[in-house]
């Protein structure tokens, strides 16, 4: 049981307005992260995260819902999350313990879609898993201009490959 949100989820948000500005868009990224942050040294994982999981309250402030596929740190049963937000070696399939930087790739991603109002990979399931694992994301920058060079390579840090370059 939770309090109600009465303004629906990031999701909504960004299909009725489109990306976010990019101050707005550097805020709500800042709380997910302090709240995976935080749930991270709970030894928790969310394991699917993306915009319809964040719903913001009546302060437009996220919060973190729907951990039906959380899993904790030393856990070895695998979390498949969803498509376009799932981490390279979820999409790979491969075994072991979960770990944060999974969360940190689909919180990548999520920020890579406030920014650019999209994911960095569509289309059929298939196409989207080699992309993830093969192919490197539009640069933000060039679907998006003002977006700062800086923000950019966070963002991208945050959606690399190999979990150990995130």
């Amino acid at each position: 049981v939770m309090e109600f949100v009465e303004h629906g989820s990031l999701e909504d948000h960004i299909r009725s307005h489109g990306p976010l500005p990019v101050t707005q868009a550097v805020e709500l990224f800042r709380e997910i992260a302090i709240g995976l942050l935080h749930e991270h040294g709970k030894g928790v994982l969310h394991c699917d995260l993306k915009p319809a999981n964040i719903l913001l309250d009546v302060d437009q402030h996220p919060r973190l819902a729907d951990f039906g596929q959380a899993r904790l740190t030393h856990e070895q049963t695998p979390a498949l999350g969803t498509l376009f937000y799932m981490a390279p070696e979820q999409a790979a399939g491969q075994q072991g313990d979960a770990k944060p930087a999974a969360d940190q790739y689909s919180a990548g991603i999520l920020l890579y879609e406030l920014l650019c109002g999209r994911v960095p990979f569509e289309g059929p399931p298939a196409t989207v898993i080699y992309n993830q694992i093969h192919t490197p994301p539009e640069r933000p920058t060039t679907i998006r201009k003002s977006i700062p060079t800086v923000l950019e390579t966070i963002c991208l840090k945050a959606i690399a490959k190999r979990p150990e370059d995130r």
